[in-house]
């Protein structure tokens, strides 16, 4: 469980796997389903204490309350990419997973949920698409 103070500043990462869809489509859902595990597994190994959740069908969010610097967040989320780039094969297929990944910090890049997701969005977008695999 995350203990932070109320109002204090936190991070606020978007994932999104984008075609993951086409994966999904082609290999099957339980091959999906078998991913977005997988990715869900290592986005928690390793990193801050932190609290995720899925978003959307290929969209996750991670609240890190403990990130200190623009630095720190930036190295975690090479570490977390780097998880993720690990190879997940499942019936001897390895999809070509592919994400973006964006931050904002609360309340720097906004006060309210929407701007923060706004912001967030608008980073992961800026960010480009990273191989994950």
């Amino acid at each position: 469980m995350i203990k932070s103070i109320p109002g204090s500043p936190f991070r606020l990462v978007l994932l999104d796997l984008d075609n993951f869809k086409q994966i999904n489509d082609m290999a099957g859902r339980e091959t999906g389903d078998v991913l977005l595990t997988a990715i869900a597994i290592r986005l928690g190994q390793g990193v801050l204490p932190s609290c995720g959740t899925r978003l959307d069908g290929d969209e996750f969010s991670l609240i890190l309350p403990e990130v200190q610097s623009p630095e720190v967040l930036s190295d975690l989320l090479k570490r977390m990419l780097s998880r993720l780039r690990a190879p997940c094969v499942h019936e001897g297929r390895n999809p070509d997973l592919r994400g973006s990944m964006g931050a904002a910090i609360f309340p720097l890049h906004g006060a309210s949920r929407s701007a923060l997701l706004r912001n967030a969005d608008i980073a992961l977008d800026d960010f480009g698409t990273v191989s994950l695999r």
